[in-house]
């Protein structure tokens, strides 16, 4: 609950951290497409992590379309 609230208040932390609840289903169902939201809101923030996750999740096709071109705008973010 905690977490929601804060992200919802544009907490790029308590952002990256909802995405990896709904990323890894911890304490909430599993769903991609709600963790890929928080990811992005937090890597558009600058947050590097979460930068780097969705690096990840476009590099290896995890809720999304596998995109190398994506995964790299955001790997390069993230560095």
């Amino acid at each position: 609950v905690w977490f929601r609230k804060a992200a919802d208040q544009g907490n790029a932390r308590a952002q990256f951290s909802l995405d990896n609840m709904y990323h890894q289903g911890q304490g909430v169902p599993q769903i991609s497409r709600e963790a890929l939201v928080w990811f992005r809101k937090a890597a558009d923030q600058g947050n590097a992590r979460a930068q780097f996750s969705l690096d990840n999740m476009y590099h290896q096709g995890q809720g999304v379309p596998q995109i190398s071109r994506e995964a790299l705008v955001w790997f390069r973010k993230a560095a």
